[in-house]
């Protein structure tokens, strides 16, 4: 596409060796930008006259125009890759856009984002079509999540705009291919690269509090995320560049993978439904069918869950749809061995393995039951503890935390040992109101107090909170793998790291690792690593990272490289007035330079 004037220039490049031209009307103003739809058969024009003109070129030797789009006002135009979306960005700051599922009759200007005050000089979507981007004479890269079937009125939705150093104006924008990273063209004649940080990795990683098994395998060598297009993709992050190498996709319809505990690499999967699961081998990047599951009463609408030994050789296959608990031997992952089940008969269960392999206990809103399955052949119910728990989790150590609201709105915490042979006994009671609680390792207990600020509880003393140390921000969730606690605020408020007394010393020994700032954007950890080196963390959608690529980013729990990676990501320097909160007998020094 060519422009001159109040004419364009359409060539076929079908012989790339004889190109052939063809001439085009319409406006009688100059061309400032063009844009074919993915499918050729659509060209965008935006006219200086503040017009936008869709062209019909099925015939690329006889375009017809389709429609005259008016007071549209855009210097830049970018279709997204379904070709459903029209945008443009506007010279006064805005971005416009407009649904052309129909390009003979695009829904109007259904919005209109007042962004800036300089010209949004170019747009851009990336290849899966989740994020747009656009470039600005202001020297920032605005962010923007698309959600055309969302059912909201804007399609796109603001996230951050970080600012880039140097000088110049950006005069352009494109996506790499891969979506991992964009580049900028400047007026001082120089592309600028803008690309997410090496240790992270496209979509998102489940939370391992909400799900069963990890995301890594044991080695943590590789990693599994789900991406925009619905499929899971495995990653490797032990590369001799350092950079993470997608190794294998999932097949459809399966998704969700996760690794099992134990020496071999195994992955269990579910389908679209969650009515169905697949045992995966893997090995040297390639991946092993093994058994599916499925649900014995199809027609129910309840799903399959799971639970594995520590050791991986024992698989808990939770029938939500008959409310039966089967143990399967899973050393043969083609022809697993049926062990035996154990039945329960209630809704909203969770069903867990507690100190390795030999307690299973099953979890209802009002119950908790203790098995023995010692021999999984014959599970024994050995106990029920009773009481109306809000929520209940067993750790490692064989414990068993049970809260409720008790009397007067006060929310009460109960401690139970439990036995390898599936009795139990209380270890105390908490009377405290805590907003999330953890029982983080078999002597603390971890929580947030009402006021965010994160606090240990020994297990042989719960009367006595023991508050971790640093000048805190409110936090408002927590995670850890029993050697370090890491806790984190909503909108940015920064995130903190400890590393935990050690069994036998006093929770007040803990050291507080790191703690970062506002400036810091807004993430979740999701997991550690096996060996805790390393976070598993999600930015917050309206970060510019998950638009770069970045869905999923490792944080290393050492403290040198940790501030190396959120040095990368932060938004804006330190404040002097921010440090001296912080640390009032500290000179003040940006930790980033």
């Amino acid at each position: 596409m060519a422009a001159d004037h109040d004419r364009a220039w359409l060539w076929d490049l079908t012989d790339p060796r004889r190109p052939r031209r063809t001439a085009m009307g319409g406006a009688k103003s100059a061309r400032a930008a063009v844009a074919f739809s993915p499918d050729s058969r659509t060209l965008a024009e935006a006219v200086g006259d503040g017009t936008v003109e869709l062209w019909n070129t099925t015939d690329p030797h006889a375009p017809k125009q389709r429609k005259v789009i008016r007071q549209a006002m855009v210097e830049s135009l970018a279709f997204s890759p379904d070709g459903r979306l029209l945008t443009g960005g506007g010279a006064s700051g805005e971005v416009n856009y407009w649904k052309v599922t129909d390009p003979d009759h695009p829904q109007g200007a259904t919005g209109l984002l007042q962004i800036g005050k300089k010209t949004m000089s170019g747009v851009a979507f990336s290849p899966d079509g989740k994020y747009m981007v656009a470039s600005s004479w202001d020297r920032q890269l605005h962010t923007y999540t698309v959600d055309i079937d969302g059912g909201y009125s804007d399609p796109l939705n603001e996230g951050s705009s970080p600012e880039r150093p140097g000088g110049g104006e950006d005069l352009s924008v494109a996506y790499r291919p891969d979506g991992r990273g964009v580049a900028l063209g400047g007026s001082d004649g120089r592309v600028r690269l803008w690309n997410p940080p090496a240790n992270s990795v496209p979509g998102t990683s489940d939370d391992a509090g909400a799900v069963k098994g990890s995301g890594f395998d044991k080695q943590g060598w590789r990693l599994t995320t789900g991406t925009a297009d619905g499929r899971t993709r495995i990653w490797r992050l032990s590369t001799p560049d350092g950079l993470p190498v997608q190794e294998a996709v999932l097949p459809k319809p399966w998704r969700k993978a996760r690794f099992l505990s134990g020496k071999k690499a195994v992955l269990i999967s579910q389908d679209t439904t969650a009515k169905r699961l697949r045992l995966w081998g893997y090995g040297d990047g390639r991946l092993q069918p093994g058994k599916e599951f499925r649900t014995a009463n199809g027609a129910s609408d309840q799903v399959l869950d799971f639970d594995s030994t520590d050791d991986g050789t024992v698989l808990a296959l939770d029938d939500r749809s008959v409310g039966t608990v089967t143990f399967w031997n899973i050393r043969n992952l083609a022809h697993p061995q049926r062990l035996g089940h154990l039945t329960y008969h209630a809704e909203g269960t969770t069903n867990v393995f507690s100190g390795g392999r030999d307690v299973f206990v099953v979890m209802a809103p009002e119950w908790a039951d203790v098995w023995d399955v010692s021999d999984p052949r014959n599970p024994r119910r050995r106990t029920r503890v009773s009481g109306n728990p809000a929520s209940a989790t067993s750790s490692n150590g064989r414990r068993l935390l049970m809260t409720d609201a008790g009397n007067g709105g006060v929310r009460k915490a109960k401690v139970w040992e439990l036995s390898g042979h599936g009795t139990s006994r209380p270890l105390g009671t908490l009377e405290s109101d805590p907003l999330e609680l953890r029982l983080v390792s078999d002597h603390l207990l971890a929580g947030l107090s009402t006021s965010g600020r994160p606090t240990l509880w020994d297990l042989n003393r719960l009367g006595t909170p023991i508050p971790l140390t640093g000048p805190l921000p409110s936090m408002n969730d927590l995670s850890s793998n029993g050697d370090l606690l890491t806790a984190w605020g909503g909108g940015g408020s920064g995130l903190g790291l400890w590393r935990l007394a050690t069994d036998g010393s006093s929770p007040a020994g803990s050291d507080l690792l790191a703690l970062t700032g506002p400036s810091t954007p807004a993430l979740t950890v999701q997991e550690f690593t096996p060996q805790g080196d390393a976070m598993v963390v999600q930015p917050a959608m309206s970060s510019a990272l998950p638009a770069l690529g970045a869905g999923t980013l490792l944080l290393e729990t050492d403290l040198a490289r940790l501030s190396r990676t959120l040095c990368l990501v932060r938004g804006t320097p330190t404040t002097e007035k921010r440090w001296h909160q912080f640390f009032p007998d500290l000179t003040y020094a940006d930790p980033c330079r």
